[in-house]
């Protein structure tokens, strides 16, 4: 993919671009989502609680230089100068706000946090609790790790999870440009094992996975019986009729007792053994070959493989949930902290949930529980590739969704891009400008670091849900103009 769309107001895809209509067919091209993008792979849950932090630490959506905080103030500095990508040529990133502008914290804007500020702890994945704090809330693994680097740690889906380590803009840029690694131990890690394995799986999962070749990942999803999407999924089949389920965190007891029910003893839990880490960006797949040496560079997009890495065993694949190249690894507990030293050692920014959140919203996946959740469907959510109706097997939600796909759409999930300055957030109004009929809300609202403006989603009516169609969004009382745009938000440069 190449180009940005929204970053200039362009209708048209570039050149070799690859335009995706929002929701133009039965479901939404396959390559934008499943494509080796794992759709909600890092930040499901409340996306109200990673939003409203984001908010202090991405300078509530404005611009370097800029004092709107998206609602009427000072005069905005001019836009800075673009390699004609929507990528600012200075590279830098917000200027350090003003304490009093707003009243947000200027203390967010240090360069490192000092080591140890968190929130509170439960207990280690090692089996001790040594938090002595929050009973709620499970320390990663590699706490000490993040906690040297200078992680600000924020509660997140029952865990403490690094949101930051030098500032999200930084880290959001670090993936884009090079390369960075994130931590997501808190996807919660189930297999399911034997014979009958792939029929259990397909009787609870939309996508016919009788069809995976063995070495091979697949998007899915979880459908109650109404159609609606109770968690999205990702699937990987390895050798010896063995398939690893990745569903969300805070989805993640659910989602274990539907295997449960269905496999029995065939499916085991394996989040607290294992440590998964995320390698993204154009330079991920050289750092991921050099660590893991040839086995790795022989797999191609959504391949998976468990390789051997200084005498431990590593399940890799070709997945990420950025928008970038890379790859995502399972290892041991007691083998994580190597790894993740390799991986930093050979080049890797640390980068935490606020920049893989920013990342995902300009490769527009979607996230369970904002953009997504049990009383939305798959096809107006433009995941139809998701679904598969035409085997005839029968799955949890095949009766309605099969009606759904038949029926007319009377709304699908569209991508607005801000035409000026002022941050878009999950929840705000939109509307039509002439009427000022209320139209939808945003299920998904942040600044771009790439694009340097406001991005978002909502379920707009089909009519308005094309590209080009002019809408508002109520930005604290302002009228701040959007533009339907195509997905995603942010496209690779040709030569990347």
């Amino acid at each position: 993919m190449a180009g940005v769309e929204g970053a200039t107001g362009a209708k048209e895809p570039p050149p070799g671009g690859r335009a995706f209509e929002v929701d133009g067919t039965e479901g939404q091209p396959e390559g934008a989502i499943a494509d080796g993008h794992v759709v909600d792979n890092a930040t499901s849950g409340p996306g109200q609680v990673l939003e409203a932090l984001q908010e202090d630490a991405l300078l509530l959506g404005r611009e370097a230089g800029c004092a709107c905080l998206g609602r009427t103030g000072p005069a905005c500095s001019p836009p800075q100068p673009s390699d004609g990508h929507g990528h600012s040529l200075s590279h830098r990133g917000p200027e350090p706000p003003d304490p009093t502008d707003g009243g947000i914290d200027a203390s967010l804007y240090l360069k490192r946090w000092p080591r140890g500020r968190a929130v509170g702890y439960s207990r280690s994945m090692a089996g001790h609790d040594d938090s002595g704090g929050n009973p709620t809330l499970t320390r990663l693994t590699l706490h000490e790790r993040h906690e040297a680097l200078g992680a600000r740690f924020a509660p997140f889906a029952g865990w403490e999870m690094p949101l930051q380590y030098e500032g999200i803009v930084g880290e959001h840029q670090a993936v884009r440009e090079g390369v960075g690694v994130f931590d997501v131990s808190h996807l919660a890690r189930a297999w399911v094992e034997g014979p009958q394995a792939v029929e259990q799986l397909r009787s609870v999962t939309t996508f016919d996975v009788t069809t995976l070749p063995v070495g091979k990942a697949h998007y899915s999803l979880y459908c109650n019986e109404a159609g609606g999407i109770d968690d999205d999924i990702f699937i990987y089949h390895l050798p010896g009729e063995r398939w690893l389920v990745i569903h969300n965190a805070a989805n993640a007891d659910e989602d274990f007792e539907r295997l449960r029910a269905v496999a029995g003893d065939a499916a085991s839990e394996v989040t607290p053994e294992t440590v998964m880490l995320a390698v993204q960006g154009p330079e991920a797949v050289a750092l991921l070959g050099r660590v893991l040496g040839e086995g790795f560079m022989a797999l191609e997009q959504r391949d998976c493989a468990e390789l051997q890495w200084n005498g431990a065993s590593v399940l890799v694949a070709r997945t990420g949930y950025t928008g970038e190249d890379g790859g995502e690894c399972i290892v041991g507990a007691e083998q994580a902290a190597a790894l993740w030293d390799a991986f930093i050692e050979g080049g890797a920014a640390p980068a935490g949930l606020g920049a893989r959140d920013t990342l995902r919203l300009e490769a527009a996946l979607p996230l369970h529980g904002n953009d997504i959740d049990a009383d939305t469907h798959p096809y107006e959510a433009g995941l139809g590739f998701a679904v598969t109706l035409d085997d005839g097997s029968p799955f949890t939600g095949r009766a309605a969704l099969a009606a759904a796909k038949e029926q007319p759409r009377t709304r699908r999930l569209a991508h607005l891009a801000a035409r000026d300055r002022g941050v878009l957030r999950a929840g705000f109004a939109v509307r039509e400008p002439e009427s000022g009929e209320e139209v939808g809300h945003l299920t998904s609202g942040a600044f771009s670091p790439s694009l340097r403006l406001g991005i978002g989603m909502a379920y707009l009516p089909v009519r308005l849900a094309k590209p080009g169609v002019m809408l508002e969004v109520d930005v604290r009382g302002r009228a701040l103009p959007v533009e339907v745009v195509r997905r995603p938000f942010y496209r690779k440069p040709k030569d990347s």
